[in-house]
């Protein structure tokens, strides 16, 4: 990483998702599940007061965008998992404040913040995928403890 950005750099070759049209969603899983992604780069376990406000997914000739946003009365963190059609990589910036690999069932978590918003950033197969809000890094950890977990 830079001294001002993190970047990923993804060279897997990916097949077109197949669309899906007019499709409610009460969950991220569920989405994840219609679009054919693997739920277990998902925690299982969420701090508590926080409630699901809103999924999207958007769609680029390169990438596509599963985004969730969560929410309490205080605070609020989203987790976004992208899915590269391309070689792209989005750069995330960071702060000199704090960084940490955290390390655990064979996948490096890059802990930082910025803004103070901690995140947490990490690729699992095809995938890149992000925490990022207002909570702590404790917090942050325990939601990776439970991604294997579900």
């Amino acid at each position: 990483w830079a001294q001002e950005t993190f970047s990923f750099s993804m060279g897997v070759e990916m097949r077109e998702p197949q669309s899906k049209d007019d499709i409610d969603y009460n969950s991220f899983q569920e989405l994840l599940t219609q679009y054919e992604v693997d739920v277990t780069i998902l925690p299982t376990w969420y701090p508590s007061g926080f409630e699901l406000l809103d999924i999207t997914v958007t769609e680029t000739p390169s990438q596509k965008i599963y985004l969730a946003y969560f929410a309490s009365t205080n605070e609020s963190f989203k987790i976004s998992i992208k899915s590269f059609l391309a070689t792209e990589s989005e750069k995330i910036e960071q702060s000199k404040e704090f960084v940490e690999i955290y390390s655990t069932s064979g996948v490096d978590y890059f802990l930082f913040s910025n803004h103070k918003q901690n995140r947490a950033v990490w690729t699992i197969g095809a995938y890149e995928c992000y925490i990022s809000g207002s909570i702590s890094v404790e917090e942050i950890k325990s939601m990776i403890d439970s991604i294997e977990k579900g």
